[in-house]
């Protein structure tokens, strides 16, 4: 089965799965960024995400929104991360696949209404992910914030800047869950 054919059917199967629409998402380059913080990272087969959105028992992942670059990078992150307060931590959900194999992931997220950094994941190995984790601004007050997560990649045996993938995300504070 070519890649194209393997593509479309899984879309087919999400769109099944989630009752939802698929987002297209158009890529586009990026400055590459050197900026880690000190989120925790676990290992995707200590608890995997599945790359359909698909909610794992015991796992908080809900709503992710995914997509998969044509020579097959795929992303993975909640399209609605949410945290009880501004100060507390965050369902991000953020995976660089382990099919991303020899590309290092780190997402940057703006608020795109003030364009302020809100969040900079640290640089993610394949199959590495980020559960959850704190904004940088923790003044925002309850309600919900449009944001775009920049999914940018490097190649893993430089660090050399390749590919970036842009998502519409909501991040939301306060509030029922």
């Amino acid at each position: 089965m070519s890649r194209r054919s393997k593509f479309i059917i899984d879309i087919i199967v999400i769109i099944l799965i989630l009752g939802g629409s698929i987002i297209t998402i158009a890529a586009l380059k990026a400055k590459s960024h050197d900026i880690n913080n000190t989120s925790t990272v676990t290992n995707e087969t200590k608890k995997p995400v599945d790359v359909t959105g698909n909610k794992e028992k015991g796992d908080i992942t809900t709503n992710t929104t995914q997509t998969e670059k044509e020579d097959g990078l795929r992303c993975i992150i909640s399209s609605a991360p949410y945290f009880k307060e501004a100060k507390s931590m965050g369902n991000f959900c953020i995976s660089n696949h382990s099919d991303n194999e020899g590309y290092l992931l780190q997402v940057e997220i703006t608020d795109s209404t003030s364009g302020e950094v809100i969040y900079i994941s640290p640089l993610l190995n394949p199959g590495e992910k980020v559960q959850e984790d704190y904004l940088i601004n923790q003044e925002y007050k309850d309600g919900s914030y449009p944001a775009t997560a920049l999914f940018n990649f490097y190649n893993a045996a430089d660090q050399s800047f390749y590919y970036s993938i842009p998502f519409e995300i909501s991040i939301n504070i306060g509030g029922d869950t």
